[in-house]
């Protein structure tokens, strides 16, 4: 779908009127957390969205996307991240592991090879939920803790550790001491603590 149609595509696919007062305003309010909260990619999608809405709903409702009787606070801005989120959502789709340079809390410089699962979005900071080769278990790292990322050309196989995504993402975890015994055969060293 080209830009230029948005109106009439998103009118016949998606029939934002239909939704109800509630949902458009869920849908808004939702929107306006994520283009002040999120990373910069996010943030523009969301304001898009906004935009597409109020552009496929009637006239009489476009008040209430553009103005709407909810919103969010003004928000102070996040620290910059160390990693480009919008590339580490790709890996983690595609199902790539990273290697970060991680500062762990006495300040020591580490390089991590990390499985990532999730990015959390918080008022105030976000988090990213990774398997951590080194450490043998799921850890979060946050982005005072992180700098420089690349993702070495490998995907993630059945065999991997990160194989435990879709479980742990539907609600059927894999059990820590798997992953360990996963980490033993694929990543080529004991677990440690």
């Amino acid at each position: 779908m080209d830009e230029g149609g948005a109106k009439p595509a998103l009118a016949q696919h998606v029939p934002w009127f239909t939704l109800g007062d509630w949902r458009r305003q869920a849908a808004v309010l939702g929107a306006q957390w994520v283009s002040s909260r999120g990373d910069p990619g996010l943030a523009k999608a969301a304001r898009d969205l906004v935009s597409k809405i109020a552009t496929a709903v009637p006239d009489h409702l476009r008040p209430f996307v553009l103005e709407p009787a909810t919103g969010t606070p003004p928000h102070a801005r996040n620290r910059p991240d160390g990693l480009d989120m919008g590339r580490t959502r790709e890996w983690i789709h595609a199902g790539r592991k990273l290697e970060i340079a991680y500062r762990d809390e006495n300040e020591a410089v580490t390089r991590r090879r990390i499985w990532p699962i999730k990015l959390g979005y918080f008022e105030t900071i976000r988090l990213l939920v990774a398997w951590c080769e080194l450490r043998c278990d799921f850890r979060s790292f946050g982005p005072i803790a992180w700098s420089r990322s690349r993702s070495p050309k490998t995907r993630t196989t059945s065999a991997s550790p990160c194989y435990g995504r879709v479980g742990w993402l539907s609600g059927k975890k894999l059990t820590a001491d798997c992953m360990r015994e996963r980490s033993r055969r694929h990543c080529g060293h004991p677990a440690t603590a």
